[in-house]
């Protein structure tokens, strides 16, 4: 599965959904192909992505970037939105989890999209975190394997 053409169609897609302007700006350092299935691929990439929208205020800025490591290839999605307090960060993972807030209130879901990733990482033995960013927002990694993109 090539990893831009993912990313390009999944932007293309929340640009249409959402009704506020959106900023998803993609780096990555090299053209990849991930070895993965393509409907999972894309849907694990939507959820980080949608999520990222959803939990932003009024400017919603996206970053995609690629970094090559050790292990192999990390994809990291960096937002500016409201973060995640810190207690919570060690659930998000967790099937039916919401960090509780008022802004869940006027936000849909269920609590099971970042389940989903975390399953679709599992399935591949690839790995996923999340972490606060220094300034604002989250960054959400993946960590794909060497023997599963080239």
């Amino acid at each position: 599965v090539d990893v831009q053409s993912v990313l390009e169609l999944v932007k293309e897609n929340i640009l249409l959904k959402h009704q506020k302007e959106i900023q998803i700006e993609i780096g990555l350092t090299k053209n990849y192909a991930v070895f993965t299935d393509e409907f999972h691929f894309y849907n694990l990439i939507y959820n980080v992505i949608d999520n990222a929208v959803k939990y932003s205020e009024n400017e919603v800025k996206i970053q995609i970037k690629s970094k090559e490591n050790n292990k192999g290839l990390q994809l990291n999605f960096i937002d500016k939105g409201i973060g995640i307090p810190e207690n919570d960060l060690p659930f998000v993972f967790d099937k039916f989890y919401r960090v509780t807030r008022q802004i869940n209130k006027d936000i849909e879901g269920f609590g099971i999209g970042l389940s989903y990733v975390k399953r679709v990482c599992e399935w591949h033995k690839w790995h996923v975190s999340v972490k606060n960013n220094d300034d604002k927002g989250i960054t959400v990694s993946i960590q794909i394997n060497k023997k599963d993109y080239e």
